[in-house]
Order: structure tokens, then sequence, then C-alpha cells
């Protein structure tokens, strides 16, 4: 690793970029667009942190639940994305400018060149559709130095390894990060993000297609739950390579849903803290309670680490029930939050 490090800071021509990739090979699982916001705004002295990002993300308060057809996933898909970075956008004065489609190579090299060389990392995403970094470029941006999440199709023994990736065989999806504006006031953008709760709690779904062949159906709030619950209680008696999709995609969901629920855990305490207290204040006190509770329901299940090992039959009928359990006392603890979302957003109508 120290050698992979030295070979980034050698290759990366601002220090700012090289700050940003060693605190992303510090933690693997923090490859996405709020991690690398959170060390770009940091480095710029605008300290946007991680919680505070992901407070401004109407998904971070619900449940969301991914069919692709015919199997499980817990992928998610660009609309989402491109979703995501309008709220963080709004929320944190970061400008940002998405290039995809495969008719545009010659804009993405001239682009990817000129952001690096004004020490900006670019995301894009590799092809196992994970996020991924950016921070270099060789043969006038023909070749590019990537730091990718995890990606088993390039058949690297280290993943940490740097990969250089011909830009005529990525994914023609690209993110940009320029300068930063003044952004809208913290608890507005938090306000912003609870309204669109507020829709998607109550079993949006959107039907998924030209999603990089991974089309389907998107379950949002009680939908996304009682599907979830549906086909673990549906799939008692499967096939051993089935299992292995819906053990994963039940575990990756928790964790997913863990993760959020405990930023946001610190982010509201950090709120309701404040010694000029409003009614606000005293649910987002309430909320963090709640959500608190729910890190510790799932605990169980992302201790599993589900992905690790093969299940026989009678392993997965016994964690099957188990997590069916969970998620069902989640879903309850899931209708008090969105009970108290609902009194802050009627107070900010």
């Amino acid at each position: 690793t120290i050698v992979v490090l030295k070979l980034l800071c050698f290759y990366s021509k601002f220090v700012f970029i090289n700050k940003i990739i060693f605190k992303l090979f510090q933690d693997k699982a923090k490859i996405n667009i709020t991690n690398l916001i959170e060390e770009f705004s940091q480095t710029l002295k605008n300290n946007i942190t991680y919680e505070k990002i992901m407070s401004l993300l109407p998904d971070s308060y619900i449940c969301r639940y991914f069919k692709p057809k015919d199997k499980w996933s817990g992928g998610y898909i660009l609309e989402e994305l491109k979703e995501e970075i309008e709220f963080i956008s709004k929320g944190t004065g970061c400008n940002f400018k998405i290039i995809e489609g495969d008719d545009k190579r010659d804009i993405f090299r001239n682009s990817i060149v000129t952001s690096i060389n004004k020490g900006y990392p670019v995301l894009f995403l590799d092809r196992g559709l994970n996020l991924a970094v950016i921070y270099g470029y060789r043969d006038n941006g023909n070749i590019l130095l990537t730091r990718c999440y995890i990606d088993p199709c390039a058949m690297e023994p280290d993943f940490d390894t740097t990969i250089f990736t011909p830009i005529k065989d990525m994914v023609p999806f690209f993110v940009f990060m320029d300068n930063f504006v003044t952004p809208l006031p913290r608890e507005s953008a938090v306000i912003d993000a609870l309204k669109n709760v507020d829709v998607k709690w109550r079993g949006k779904k959107r039907e998924v297609i030209n999603n990089y062949n991974e089309n389907g159906t998107i379950l949002y709030g009680i939908a996304a739950y009682q599907e979830w619950i549906s086909d673990l209680q549906s799939v008692k008696n499967i096939l051993p390579e089935k299992i292995n999709q819906i053990k994963f995609t039940s575990w990756w969901n928790s964790i997913c849903i863990r993760n959020k629920r405990n930023t946001l855990v610190s982010f509201f305490r950090n709120l309701a803290s404040d010694p000029l207290k409003d009614e606000d204040d005293l649910q987002y006190d309430e909320l963090a309670k709640v959500y608190m509770q729910e890190v510790r329901l799932l605990k169980p299940i992302c201790d599993r680490e589900a992905w690790k090992y093969e299940y026989t039959i009678e392993e997965w009928d016994k964690y099957r029930e188990e997590d069916i359990e969970i998620i069902k006392q989640l879903l309850e603890n899931e209708k008090k939050a969105y009970q108290i979302i609902s009194v802050i957003n009627s107070r900010n109508n």
C-alpha cells in the first residue's frame, strides 16, 4: 500500500488530489460521491462533512429496493445518481457537470485532461458499475489513472492497485467537479430533502430501462419494505446459486440503510444540540433516537457479512427467518420516523 501511495503522489500533479486519494485508500467503503466531495471540500477549506452531505439526500431517510428482472440486486441506477448530485449541489454549493453518451469520447478526454490539470479529480463508473475516481492521465488522456471501488472485471489481484484504463473501454458516464458557490442554508437544504422523502415514502416505484443492462423496478418506502419481506418469505426452498443473490441483496440493503441512519444520527444530534432550540430541533432529536434504534436493529444482519460465505439450505432458512423479523421491526420503526418527518414538513410548507 505504501508503494501504491507513493506512486499516486508521483502521478498526481496537485497536492490536494493526493490528499483526497489518500483518504479514499484509508476506507474502501467510501468510494462514492459523498466521500469525494467531503475530502475535496475540506481541502478547499469549505468543510462539508460526510454527515451533512448524507442529510441532503432523500434516499438517506428511506428504504429503496431494486429488482432487476429475474434476479435480486443491491444496485442503483444512474437516474438516482443524477438526482443525488442535484440535491448535493444545492446543499453544498459544489458545482457538477455530467457528461455521458457513446458519441462524446473526444469531449470526455478533453474535459478529463482539463479537470486533472486544474487539480480536480473526476468520477466515473467502473465496469462493475461502481463509482470510481480518475486522478491522472497518460498519452494525452487516452490512458487514465483510476482508483476503482471494487472492479472484479479488471482482473487485478489487489484492487488497491492503480488501474491504467483506456478511455475507449470506459462506461460513457463521467461526473466533473468545478468551483463552489453559495449553498442553500443548512436547514433549508435538509427540509428540501425531507419534502422529497414524503413523496417516496408512500410507495413510489419507478421502472428502470437502459441502465447498462440492469433493467427492472425500484421501489421506495413502504413498498420497498413489503417487497423485501415478501421476497424473503417466498424463497424458502431455492437453488443454492439463487440463495447467493437474495442473501447478498438482503445484507447489502441492510448495511446501506444502517450506514445512512448512523450518519443521520450524528447529524441530527448536532442540530438538536443547538442552544437556541426551536420546535424543529426537538423533532430532530426524536428522529435521531428512532434512527439509533434502527442502527441497533440491523447490527445482526450486517455483522453476518453474508457475502463471504456459502450457505447450506438449512443455514439459509435460519438466517432468512431472522432477516424477516428484523425487517418487520425496521418497517415499524420507519413508520415512526416518517411521522416525525411529516410533522417537520407540515411546519415548513
